[in-house]
């Protein structure tokens, strides 16, 4: 496959990854700690880890699909910060490190999604580029953050 159908295919597979998250949250966890301790390193691994991927292995198909103009290293850099946040999240979950290590992780990898969304916004509006990737990411970000948020708040109370 080649990276242009690789990134977007990723496209699809980050929310069947995040429906998956939450179905599975949902399924196995008996209590609100219990279903966001699931939830939150699985949509981190998929959301920073999908994004780590891209950044390190097809940033020229990533930044045309978007429509940015392809800048390796701080491509390179960008994922690299992002592939962190996966092994944290991960080593928070092997590790049982709790609700609140979960929320730290997950606020993080949500404070970024955000801070991109900005950016896409910024860039539809100043650089009128209204490609179909760059003008999702801002609706999907406030959808996820509207998603996980009561969940995140929830767990955190029962601690």
């Amino acid at each position: 496959m080649n990276a242009v159908r690789l990134t977007n295919a990723m496209e699809l597979l980050r929310p069947i990854g995040i429906i998956g998250a939450f179905w599975a949250a949902f399924w196995l966890g008996e209590t609100p700690a219990a279903v966001f301790t699931l939830l939150a390193p699985i949509l981190v691994v998929v959301l920073n880890g999908s994004i780590a991927f891209e950044g390190l292995f097809l940033s020229e198909a990533a930044s045309a699909k978007i429509g940015y103009a392809g800048d390796r290293q701080y491509q390179r850099q960008s994922a690299l910060a992002n592939l962190a946040v996966a092994i944290v999240a991960v080593l928070a979950a092997a590790a049982h490190w709790g609700v609140q290590a979960h929320a730290a992780v997950l606020l993080v990898c949500l404070l970024f999604l955000a801070l991109s969304a900005a950016n896409h916004v910024y860039a539809a509006v100043h650089a009128r580029n209204f490609k179909p990737a760059n003008l999702a990411r801002p609706a999907l970000t406030l959808a996820l953050w509207i998603a996980v948020t009561p969940l995140m708040l929830q767990a955190l109370a029962t601690q």
